[in-house]
């Protein structure tokens, strides 16, 4: 299936936040559709965008893929990571980074299956208490 699989820079990534479940989807992800950044990839089966890709290409690269839950266990989402793995390399990376929700066991196998290891994890809060009061803080000229 690799081989059906193609990918292209996207032209209007806000037009897919209504298939991205905000729920599970990486926030700089949804950020970055948000602001239709020039890293969007398009994941493409038979002419169909079957999910989408941020691609940093950097010293130190970053991939993150959604695949749309529709279709999912099909092999898009490996056959993607193998094209833009590719794409990154050409930059001559250190090492490419990825991430995604610790709490979601198929992102988790999706990651380790793609080769990718556990470095480090972080904890994502939401403030839920009370306003903060205003205060004017003192700026030395």
């Amino acid at each position: 299936m690799a081989a059906e699989i193609t990918i292209c820079k996207t032209l209007n990534p806000r037009e897919y936040l209504t298939q991205i479940d905000m729920k599970e989807a990486d926030t700089n992800f949804v950020s970055a559709l948000s602001e239709s950044d020039e890293n969007i990839y398009s994941v493409l089966y038979q002419e169909s965008t079957v999910g989408l890709a941020l691609a940093k290409r950097r010293r130190h690269a970053f991939l993150y893929i959604y695949i749309f839950p529709a279709y999912r266990c099909r092999g898009f989402g490996k056959a993607a990571a193998l094209l833009l793995e590719q794409e990154l390399y050409t930059c001559d990376p250190v090492n490419i980074s990825t991430c995604y929700r610790t709490d979601n066991f198929m992102a988790d196998t999706f990651a380790r299956d793609c080769g990718y290891i556990k470095e480090y994890s972080c904890d994502y809060m939401i403030y839920s208490g009370p306003c903060f009061e205003p205060m004017t803080v003192p700026v030395r000229q």
